[in-house]
């Protein structure tokens, strides 16, 4: 699975609260009229979102990259100030510039590394705890039995659900 979006991205550093990030409703980047020459154009980030088995974890994992306007990669200090990640996942998180590793954890929550079906570089959301995490939740909705289909149906659900509580996956416009 792959999308590109396009993401507002905010020049003064501010982050976005819990209360913006929550209404799910991020600046719409619009064309401007050609006659009006005071208005300024937001700048924006162009960003290429992937779902990719994990051969190593044997689960899906999250892959993105990140450019400026001018097609420059976004370093990590620009990253976390996107709309993409929530913003509660930073609070007590510490950045190496290549990693965002929460306070005692043994494995980064995001990482950077190359992807592993197109082999460019790419931030990842480290999916070592995917599997306790789905089968957890899935072991409490008590939804046993049905084909192997919806089994797995239900098991992507639900990882979609654990990824979007870390992953504001409604930000951004889709790429034209």
């Amino acid at each position: 699975m792959a999308r590109s979006v396009l993401l507002p991205h905010t020049l003064s550093g501010e982050k976005a609260t819990d209360e913006q990030e929550s209404q799910d409703e991020w600046e719409v980047v619009e064309e401007n009229d050609e006659n009006d020459a005071s208005a300024a154009a937001p700048d924006v980030v162009a960003s290429q979102q992937h779902v990719v088995f994990s051969p190593t974890f044997q689960v899906p994992a999250f892959y993105f990259t990140a450019h400026s306007a001018s097609g420059a990669p976004l370093p990590l200090s620009e990253i976390v100030k996107l709309p993409l990640l929530r913003q509660h996942i930073l609070a007590g998180t510490h950045s190496s510039g290549f990693a965002l590793t929460a306070q005692e954890s043994t494995f980064p929550l995001l990482s950077q590394g190359d992807h592993p079906v197109l082999g460019t570089p790419s931030w990842y959301l480290h999916p070592c705890h995917t599997a306790e995490a789905v089968t957890e939740l899935l072991s409490e909705s008590r939804t046993d039995g049905g084909s192997e289909e919806e089994r797995l149906s239900r098991w992507i659900q639900t990882w979609f659900v654990i990824l979007g509580q870390v992953v504001n996956l409604h930000s951004g416009t889709m790429a034209q």
